[in-house]
């Protein structure tokens, strides 16, 4: 029998007694059970031994492979090393060097301080560590299964290689769920290539089988780290922000670039690899105004707060921080990736790299040119229901009226032809131009209903008699939910039966749109909106007020019906205006949906094509 914490009595099946149904498990099966909270898989094993190597202040961390990691991991690296005393309790469960008392635990500035993971690796192979505190002679230990094999003084330089062999070799099941050698391998570059982006200032390799698959030297600085990794000739924009107590700086794709999955999003919080489902949702935020459905920016963000401001201990493999202040982080992230994509200030671009991700060959302009008269819709914006701004000045022929690139002066660009009453074709000195005449005339109008809104202009329009139109009654209980949120934004309804509700005012800036419709693209929205915030808590974080939020998304509603639409034939002149107003745009490329407004064929491609 043995003492507990709190005093009780507790049976052990070594204390000779009866053993009852509760037992205190022996360390060694204890030590296998919480090394599947900490070793997963290769890759994970590079993790723990290189955020040890990080720790103890390395400048090179070179890793070796076999078979995926199945017969060999080996993580070299010339850190400050450690004693024969140092080096034996190192294998000890929860024997650490990075705490010492409970208060540090609220500002963790280390990568690991658990002192699990080495005893919870040795449990699961046969590892053997050397370790030299001082060049000429260090220590090596053996270790089967988590029991030490021996200990023996071997020449070494400073430093400390960990050799990992036949990983999950007494946990078979666990060697069963492994993938594929290649697979494996991915896996531990992608760790490697995370960690090397957290921290520029160390070198780091990788040698699979004998091949090297990753050399990153040592970089000045994190820019020059990000274009080793993701390639100098990718077209990335610098994303900036500087708070109270949080700084936000990385490199970001624009909108044309982008992928079909989130594997090129990283998040480096204080120099550690996380996954954020906040910072996720802020960049989600961001692009969904300037990329399609499906698809997902290459974005690596770094983000630099005090450690006592960031909570690192919320779970075994450290992969996962909790923010004391949320809402700030959120906002940082958001404001650093609009400043980048210039929804909210200037378009930058880092040093070294090609701003044209933001827009590829369409740039913003310069100045803005003149849209069309208050109100929106295509009863405003297209004769013969409205006519073409009259500041614009008249084109000389059918001619683009600007050019689609920043700073440009005035200069003429033919316009071509419609094509299937759909697409607009024109050229200039680059190449053709394709534009959706819908995708385009949608931007516009939405852009314009934005800076009405901020301008505060007449928020609601009573209509002259009010709209009854069916909800179905699966919307009922939602619409009942959100009569004063609607009512904030300026859209007047009531229930009216079961499955229907009565429109009484919408805001001025949708005059001229089908209110039925704004009433059901809304309620779409907001069934959409408390979907996410059942499964991500956005409450918590409160990044773009919500009432904002839901008007852009109106907007895009209204923006969408009042465009005009494919196989609508226009004049010349409405082609003309209308590729006039898109160069006006500060996100010319993409529809309110993320959809692009815009092709380009070069012309040296053309000729390509056709052999000259």
């Amino acid at each position: 029998m043995t003492v507990g914490l709190s005093g009780f009595q507790t049976r052990t099946p070594f204390s000779g007694g009866p053993v009852g149904k509760i037992i205190v498990l022996p360390e060694i099966l204890a030590n296998r059970i919480a090394a599947g909270e900490v070793v997963e898989r290769p890759a994970s094993v590079f993790k723990e031994l290189a955020e040890n190597s990080l720790d103890a202040g390395a400048k090179a961390i070179a890793t070796e492979l076999e078979t995926g990691g199945r017969s060999l991991i080996r993580v070299s690296d010339n850190g400050e090393g450690m004693d024969r005393e140092d080096l034996l309790l190192a294998v000890e469960r929860h024997a650490t060097s990075k705490l010492s008392s409970a208060e540090e635990l609220e500002a963790i500035r280390t990568l690991g301080f658990r002192g699990e993971a080495l005893s919870a690796i040795a449990s699961v192979s046969m590892m053997s560590l050397t370790s030299c505190a001082l060049d000429g002679s260090g220590w090596r230990l053996q270790l089967r299964g988590g029991t030490v094999e021996g200990v023996e003084e071997v020449p070494a330089s400073r430093g400390t290689v960990v050799e990992v062999h036949s990983l999950f070799f007494n946990t078979p099941a666990r060697r069963k769920f492994l993938r594929s050698e290649q697979r494996e391998t991915a896996l531990v570059a992608e760790s490697v290539a995370s960690l090397a982006l957290a921290h520029p200032g160390c070198g780091f390799t990788l040698v699979a089988d004998g091949r090297e698959l990753l050399a990153a030297p040592a970089s000045a600085s994190r820019w020059d780290r990000v274009r080793r990794l993701l390639g100098p000739n990718l077209p990335l924009l610098e994303a900036r922000y500087k708070g109270e107590g949080v700084r936000v700086e990385g490199l970001v794709s624009g909108a044309g670039d982008s992928r079909s999955d989130r594997s090129g999003q990283r998040i480096l919080v204080n120099g550690r690899p996380v996954r954020d489902r906040m910072v996720s949702h802020a960049i989600t935020q961001v692009y969904g105004a300037v990329l399609p459905p499906g698809r997902f920016p290459v974005v690596t963000l770094y983000i630099d707060l005090p450690a006592e401001s960031v909570d690192v201990n919320v779970h075994p493999a450290k992969s996962e921080v909790r923010f004391r202040r949320p809402g700030d982080v959120h906002h940082a992230v958001v404001s650093a990736l609009k400043g980048a994509l210039g929804l909210s200030g200037a378009l930058k671009s880092a040093p070294g790299i090609d701003s044209k991700g933001l827009t590829g060959s369409l740039k913003l302009p310069e100045r803005a040119l003149p849209l069309a008269r208050s109100g929106f819709g295509l009863s405003e914006a297209f004769e013969p229901f409205g006519p073409l701004p009259s500041t614009t000045p008249p084109p000389a022929g059918p001619h683009i009226g600007a050019s689609f690139a920043a700073g440009e002066e005035w200069s003429a660009r033919p316009l071509l032809a419609q094509y299937r009453d759909s697409y607009i074709l024109a050229s200039d000195e680059e190449g053709l131009l394709i534009v959706d005449q819908h995708a385009a005339h949608e931007r516009v109008l939405y852009e314009r209903l934005l800076r009405r809104q901020e301008a505060e202009e007449d928020p609601v329009q009573p209509l002259l008699a009010p709209v009854l139109t069916q909800i179905g009654s699966e919307r009922r209980a939602l619409l009942e939910a959100s009569l004063d949120e609607l009512a904030e934004i300026g859209l007047e309804v009531e229930p009216f039966g079961q499955d229907a509700a009565v429109v009484r005012a919408i805001p001025s800036l949708f005059a001229g749109s089908n209110p039925a419709s704004l009433l059901a693209d809304l309620l779409e929205d907001l069934a959409r909106e408390r979907r996410v915030v059942d499964e991500m808590e956005e409450a918590r974080f409160p990044g773009e007020a919500p009432q904002a939020s839901r008007l852009r998304r109106l907007a895009a509603a209204a923006a969408c019906q009042g465009a005009v639409k494919v196989n609508f034939r226009l004049t010349p002149e409405k082609m003309g205006w209308l590729l006039e107003a898109l160069a006006a745009c500060r996100v010319p490329t993409t529809c309110p949906h993320g959809r692009p407004t815009t092709l380009r064929m070069a012309h040296a491609a053309i000729e390509r094509s056709f052999l000259r």
